[in-house]
């Protein structure tokens, strides 16, 4: 559980609050080799509506890495801008998908006159 909260803006200049856990997925089952950086933040709810598990009205975002040597605000703004390309590429590559069906149904039933 996460005792220590940070206060920060994030990309809109809202108010949000950044936390961070060590985590290991398997302990139980006797593999404590792997441990992962479970960072987290929540942003309060325009809304109101509570959470049902955390009984308070935040929306909660995590990021899992091994990455332990980058701090929190850093790690935390390299996945967004990574996030972010992620979505430029998805938007290329529909639009890219859109022109080409649109030409391959060209071809079929359009006429070239020169």
């Amino acid at each position: 559980m996460i005792e220590d909260w940070i206060k920060t803006k994030d990309q809109t200049g809202e108010d949000v609050y950044i936390g961070e856990i060590e985590y290991r997925p398997f302990a139980q089952q006797g593999n404590r080799d792997n441990k992962y950086r479970l960072l987290v933040k929540k942003k309060l709810r325009k809304d109101g509506q509570l959470n049902m598990f955390t009984n308070e009205s935040y929306d909660y975002h995590a990021i899992v890495t091994n990455d332990f040597s980058s701090s929190l605000d850093e790690a935390i703004k390299c996945y967004n801008r990574r996030g972010a390309c992620e979505k430029q590429f998805d938007i290329l590559k529909t639009i890219l998908v859109g022109i080409i069906y649109h030409f391959q149904t060209c071809q079929k039933y359009c006429i070239l006159i020169f």
